[in-house]
This record gives C-alpha cells, sequence and structure tokens, in this order.
C-alpha cells in the first residue's frame, strides 16, 4: 500500500509540473510594441514590487510607474514619462494591455484591438560608443 501512495504522489507532482500549477510570471525585461505613437521596439521592465519602467526606439519614449497585473491584463499608470526628451507632467497615459500566453512570449492586445507579440529574454545594454 506504501508503494501505491508514493507512485499516486509522484504522479501528482509531475503532472502539476507538466501543466503548470504555478501560474504565468509576468516579471523581468519584454521586448515588443506599447500602444504609444511609434513606439514600436520597447523594452519593458515589469518589477516584482508592481512597477515598471520602459525605454523605446533609443529613448524616444522613457516612462516608469505602477503597474496591476491580473490573470490577463496589465495596467500601467505612468507616473513619469517623456517622448524625446520633453516630459510630460499632465496627460499621463494609463495603459490596459490584455495578454494571453505562457513563458516567454505572451501575445498582447492594446486597447484598439491590435495584438502584437512580447519576448522576455535577457539582453545586454547598449555600449556606449565613442
Amino acid at each position: 500500500m506504501d508503494r501505491f501512495w508514493r507512485t499516486a504522489l509522484a504522479g501528482i507532482v509531475a503532472g502539476l509540473g507538466l501543466f503548470g500549477c504555478t501560474g504565468q510570471t509576468t516579471t523581468g525585461a519584454w521586448y515588443g510594441p506599447l500602444p504609444l505613437k511609434d513606439a514600436k521596439e520597447c523594452r519593458i521592465r515589469i518589477f516584482e514590487n508592481r512597477t515598471f519602467d520602459f525605454s523605446c526606439q533609443q529613448d524616444r519614449w522613457l516612462g516608469a510607474g505602477q503597474v496591476t497585473v491580473s490573470d490577463s491584463k496589465f495596467v500601467f499608470k505612468c507616473l513619469a514619462i517623456s517622448e524625446k526628451g520633453k516630459v510630460r507632467k499632465t496627460d499621463l497615459p494609463k495603459l490596459e494591455i490584455g495578454f494571453v500566453g505562457n513563458g516567454n512570449v505572451l501575445t498582447v492586445e492594446f486597447p484598439d484591438g491590435t495584438q502584437h507579440k512580447w519576448e522576455r529574454a535577457y539582453r545586454p545594454p547598449p555600449q556606449p560608443t565613442f
């Protein structure tokens, strides 16, 4: 009987590992577009303390703030943002982005209904040129 329970327990643990009981983790550096004008190549970093920052196209856009993550939606509330080096003090965007996926690839849906891919990966920062 003891062998049966060990086998059953091992089967349950293996099943949870294969089919995922842990859910999607969204922390890390994601690469893809954002629903801002000409923000096609962005690095979006989501931190465990529910904050985020992003930069797009060689700092055309820079931003930071707080993020809320649900099962299928990000809500990015920008607390600081700049476009082409000009800091915005008013009209700070709140970006609501739906997502589906697991692992290191997400399909994100912008408020206008368009779908895009975000990929989580490590990319070293660019080296300064002199």
